[in-house]
């Protein structure tokens, strides 16, 4: 398949004004978006006499944002402008900018009492609800981008304090309940209505799925649809026990629990520990979660796979982040067929017309259960 056909609408952050056009003329972009993480883009843009000035305008760092327009006009992806260093020997600036939820890790809660920082504490609130209340008040100050909240619950009630200065980021305070069990997935998404961009907050309960169909991707002797591969067998990050700590008290009185691997106690598997102290939380019943979800994210080996896969088998469009999928890798050294792991990251490479599409990959082993479970 040859390239696909894309567009870089720029648009201030702040108030959507359009500043370039018809779209920026990148070459050789490539955007990642992943299910925790937020992604980031890459492009450059060549410099000429004609174009510097407009280019100027409408690249300024932490002013314009950047949304990727498919052939259906549909935001692709959608972030802010962070760098864009010059090269005179290239003569071209290469284009940085970090998906638009990357900005709530630098927004600091503040809950004010008059001139006072006070604790924020919500008690049996819907997980949904609590960030909901984030998010608003994420956009709620001048410089904020505004974000459209909606009024959606998922059923799981949750405790949440966020202490008064500690100034703890939007982004971490929302991970605190999306990472632990029955918690959920979010994004801050972009939808591109008559020419005008707007930021949307986007929950899933219990995940983020696209994809209608079952997906498969291999590589056998046979043939199939992944382009690369790598696999990593490595136990230098397993935890086979989990300590969680809470902030407040402090030792030697803190508040904790503990996980361990099956068989450990019995001298099966090798020890090796980690503690981690998770800010906010007073129960142990929500240290317990935490400890349980560190540890098993590093119960298998490798925990990830990364795979390039052509952009047409299945269709860019037909999936996302969040999806699960079967996984089939047969060589002279591997024999893996799973089914239900989850795509994490997925980066997409803008390639000329004469080169093949492709997207790369990143898949979790160590969260694998049946695509329609």
């Amino acid at each position: 398949m040859a390239g696909l056909m894309w567009r870089y609408r720029v648009h201030d952050v702040l108030t959507g004004r359009p500043m370039y056009g018809d779209g920026l003329p990148l070459s050789g972009a490539q955007w990642s978006q992943a299910l925790t993480e937020p992604g980031s883009l890459t492009g450059s843009i060549a410099i000429t006499p004609d174009n510097r000035d407009a280019i100027a305008d409408a690249t300024l760092p932490d002013r314009a944002c950047l949304y990727v327009l498919d052939e259906a006009n549909r935001v692709a992806w959608h972030g802010i402008v962070v760098a864009r260093p010059w090269s005179p020997k290239e003569r071209a600036i290469t284009l940085t900018a970090a998906h638009a939820k990357a900005w709530l890790k630098s927004r600091l809660i503040r809950k004010m009492s008059g001139s006072e920082h006070v604790a924020w504490r919500w008690s049996d609130a819907d997980q949904f609800r609590i960030v909901q209340d984030l998010i608003a008040f994420a956009a709620s100050e001048p410089g904020c981008p505004p974000v459209r909240v909606g009024s959606q619950t998922s059923g799981v009630r949750r405790d949440l304090t966020v202490e008064a200065q500690k100034f703890t980021e939007v982004a971490e305070a929302i991970g605190t309940m999306a990472e632990r069990e029955n918690g959920f997935d979010w994004d801050v998404s972009a939808r591109y209505d008559a020419g005008a961009p707007e930021w949307v907050l986007e929950l899933w309960f219990p995940e983020r799925r696209r994809s209608a169909v079952p997906l498969r991707f291999e590589a056998a002797p046979s043939g199939g649809n992944i382009l690369a591969y790598d696999w990593d067998d490595s136990a230098a990050e397993r935890i086979t026990r989990m300590w969680a700590l809470a902030d407040d008290p402090p030792p030697p009185d803190a508040l904790m629990a503990v996980d361990a691997a099956p068989g450990l106690a019995e001298g099966h598997v090798l020890l090796r520990e980690k503690a981690e102290t998770f800010s906010g939380v007073a129960k142990r019943a929500t240290l317990a979660e935490h400890a349980r979800a560190e540890r098993l994210a590093s119960a298998v080996s490798p925990t990830t796979v990364q795979i390039d896969v052509t952009a047409d088998s299945p269709p860019l469009d037909s999936y996302g982040v969040g999806d699960r999928c079967r996984l089939v890798l047969r060589d002279d050294w591997l024999d893996v067929d799973r089914s239900g792991v989850r795509v994490t990251e997925r980066t997409i490479h803008d390639t000329t017309r004469e080169e093949v599409a492709k997207a790369t990959l990143t898949l979790d082993l160590a969260d694998d259960q049946p695509p329609g479970g």
